[in-house]
C-alpha cells in the first residue's frame, strides 16, 4: 500500500485538506467495520489494506492542513507534537487493545475502534472549517 501513498496523498491537493482528512477517517472506519461485520481472516486482510489507505490519505491531509494554518516558525514544533501523538497512542493503545483481546477475544477491540473512528469523523466534520473553493489552475501548492 505504501507504494500507492503518493497517489492517495494527492487527495488533499485536489479535493481539499478537510475532505482529505474526512475521506481518510471514513475509509479507516469502514475498514474496521469490515471485521466487525465479517469476522474472518480474509476480512481482516481486507480491513488492514483499507485502513492503510485511510492512513495514507489522512496523514498527508493533516500535515498539509497544519502547513497551511501554522506559521513557518512554529510548523516544526506542531508537526512534532502530532507525530508524538501518534507514537503515544501506540504506546498506550497497543497494550490496551492487548488487554481487551486477552479478556474478550480477538474481535472485541474492533467495534470500539470503529466507534472511535466514527466519533473522530463527526468531530472533524464539525470542527474543521470548510475548504476554500479551488481556483482555476491552482493545484494547492
Amino acid at each position: 500500500m505504501g507504494l500507492f501513498g503518493p497517489f492517495f496523498a494527492s487527495v488533499a491537493d485536489s479535493r481539499g485538506r478537510k475532505v482529505g482528512m474526512l475521506i481518510g477517517t471514513i475509509t479507516f472506519t469502514a475498514a474496521i467495520c469490515v471485521v466487525v461485520f465479517w469476522p474472518t481472516f480474509v476480512a481482516f486482510f481486507i480491513a488492514l489494506s483499507l485502513a492503510m489507505i485511510g492512513y495514507l490519505v489522512f496523514v498527508p491531509s493533516l500535515q498539509a492542513y497544519l502547513g497551511d494554518k501554522v506559521p513557518y516558525e512554529k510548523r516544526g514544533k506542531i508537526l512534532g507534537i502530532t507525530e508524538f501523538a501518534w507514537s503515544l497512542s501506540a504506546i498506550i493503545g497497543v497494550p490496551l487493545v492487548g488487554l481487551i483481546i486477552a479478556r474478550h477475544g480477538w474481535l472485541a477491540p474492533f467495534p470500539l475502534i470503529a466507534l472511535l473512528g466514527a466519533l473522530a469523523f463527526i468531530a472533524l466534520a464539525w470542527i474543521l472549517p470548510k475548504d476554500p473553493t479551488p481556483q482555476a489552475g491552482n493545484l494547492g501548492f
